[in-house]
């Protein structure tokens, strides 16, 4: 039982340094954006969104390197459905959700397609890396069409994000370098110690993955949809969860289809995937509500916390 307890300290430790090293990469890369005048969908969309899932792309490729698929999936399915019931969830009941910040149909849209591709493609029980070019493939054109729409509509706005900058690029770069680091070494700690406990409590790696890893890993998206809310940068918030959630399919689970190509536990299918997708087609029915209803009060929260709590405990009882 003492390695038990040694084990899940490591991974609290590994949880924090993911959580510190994504906080300082994102401080450095979202104040040089900052400078540059950019929109604050396209920082939540790529800054934010994307940086703070290379906690789950970095767990992805350490886990598929072990020789442990299972836990780079369920640590993608869970990361995203955690960016909605729990990091959406948090976020509207900080701030409600007013039709101004609902994001458009462009970024819903393209998370929407993301996620009907990814479940497509491991729908026959298999992750192969020519599923995994696939996904990886599909990274390049869908950024550039975000690009163009969302660059498109800010300049049609006529706003920006432009600010004086109080850090040098230098120690931006700096910044982002160490936070960079610090995620390495989070994530292996964080591996090691979830294959372990899960060794030891005879649960699950998928379990493991699609709970402890995954919201572990979701804490940078949730720091910054909560301070986005709390700040009232809703865009950026928003932009972050879809990011996020793009990412995760596209690159996290790419990037362990091409290292360790293998199948996987028939529960992924059975209850991670419909789940993802069901929350996925609830984010698109709240954004299409509010703008319906000219806005969401921080009641509908419940709406996405209480079916995540009720996911979490589902997926723990039947792994157990």
């Amino acid at each position: 039982m003492s390695s038990f307890y040694l084990w899940l300290s490591i991974g609290v430790a590994g949880l924090a340094l993911l959580a510190f090293g994504a906080k300082i990469f994102i401080d450095g890369a979202a104040d040089g954006a900052r400078r540059s005048g950019i929109s604050p969908m396209l920082v939540g969309l790529f800054l934010a969104g994307f940086a703070t899932s290379l906690p789950e792309a970095v767990v992805a490729a350490v886990a598929a390197l072990r020789g442990s698929v299972e836990l780079a999936l369920g640590n993608a399915m869970g990361s995203n459905i955690a960016n909605i019931g729990l990091v959406l969830g948090a976020g509207i009941m900080f701030m409600g959700l007013r039709p101004g910040q609902a994001p458009a149909r462009a970024e819903l849209w393209a998370m929407v397609g993301v996620t009907a591709l990814a479940c497509l493609l491991i729908s026959n029980g298999y992750l192969s890396r020519l599923d995994a070019l696939a996904l990886l493939a599909a990274l390049p054109a869908l950024s550039w069409l975000l690009i163009q729409k969302t660059g498109a509509a800010q300049a049609a706005s006529g706003s920006g994000t432009a600010g004086a900058s109080q850090r040098s690029i230098a120690r931006n770069a700096i910044y982002a370098g160490g936070g960079l680091a610090l995620l390495l070494a989070g994530a292996e700690a964080l591996v090691r110690a979830a294959q372990e406990v899960a060794r030891i409590a005879g649960v699950s790696e998928l379990v493991i993955g699609a709970t402890v890893v995954a919201i572990g890993t979701s804490l940078p998206e949730l720091a910054i949809t909560v301070a986005g809310a709390i700040k009232r940068e809703s865009e950026i918030a928003l932009g972050n969860v879809i990011g996020s959630n793009i990412f995760n399919l596209l690159v996290v689970v790419g990037v362990a289809g091409m290292i360790a190509p293998a199948g996987f536990p028939s529960q992924l299918l059975t209850l991670h995937v419909p789940m993802l997708l069901g929350f996925t087609f609830w984010f698109v029915f709240l954004a299409a509500l509010c703008r319906w209803r000219n806005g969401l009060g921080r009641a509908w929260s419940a709406t996405l916390l209480l079916p995540f709590a009720s996911y979490i405990a589902l997926a723990i009882a039947l792994g157990s």
